[in-house]
């Protein structure tokens, strides 16, 4: 059989979508177009997938079998699962199209039941209630953390206790411990649904790609 040779430009949550066609095509190489520093960030989780032999840095001569960047051309990008556009541009069946596609070792890094708060700047919806949203997970919840950039920490973030993930792995693997992830579209969202583990989505305006109607998925705003 020929080499398999994967390759992906887009950032961390679409590379993360993305893996669910390596895994149904099979074992390959993947390349992704990241600077150093955010290669050795996703290397490791890559690396966990059984069905990656090899993560590839952008400097890699290796020619490209499967362009993953070709979901880009299918249709209502912003309407229709980025999941499912992924499969779609690859002819693939979207039976079972939402099982879980990711694969971690657990590694227990924070005691006790505790949830996760992980909001980007780029996909927001205007006048969504964020604290209303924190003050419920701190009724619930005894720990409750910020993860992602702490820049990102603006009001009412900033109330949270912030957790560093020394890389994507550890991001992973404190997304499969926790109660529950509260997010926006993000790359944490996507690890949640690779893992199908509990998230709260806050759907962005304009954006319903990456709503995927499962049991482990509560919109926020929906």
């Amino acid at each position: 059989m020929d080499k398999i040779v994967y390759s992906h430009s887009g950032g961390h949550g679409d590379m993360i979508y993305s893996l669910a066609v390596c895994k149904r095509i099979g074992a390959g190489l993947y390349k992704t177009n990241f600077d150093d520093q955010y290669y050795h960030n996703i290397k490791p989780l890559l690396e966990e997938q059984p069905y990656i032999i090899e993560v590839l840095p952008k400097s890699s001569l290796e020619p490209i079998t499967h362009n993953l960047d070709d979901f880009r051309n299918m249709p209502a990008l912003g309407e229709v699962s980025l999941l499912k556009n992924h499969l779609r541009a690859f002819n693939l069946s979207e039976d079972n199209w939402d099982d879980t596609w990711l694969t971690i070792t657990p590694k227990r890094l924070i005691e006790g039941e505790y949830a996760l708060v992980n909001v980007t700047p780029r996909y927001n919806a205007i006048g969504f209630d964020w604290q209303a949203e924190i003050d419920y997970l701190k009724s619930k919840y005894k720990q409750v953390f910020y993860v992602g950039y702490q820049e990102d920490m603006t009001l009412p973030f900033d109330s949270l206790e912030y957790f560093k993930p020394n890389n994507a792995l550890e991001l992973a693997q404190l997304i499969n411990d926790a109660m529950v992830t509260s997010c926006n579209q993000s790359f944490a969202l996507t690890i949640a649904q690779g893992l199908g583990k509990p998230y709260r989505l806050m759907v962005a305006d304009n954006h319903t790609n990456c709503i995927h109607n499962v049991p482990n998925e509560t919109l926020l705003n929906r």
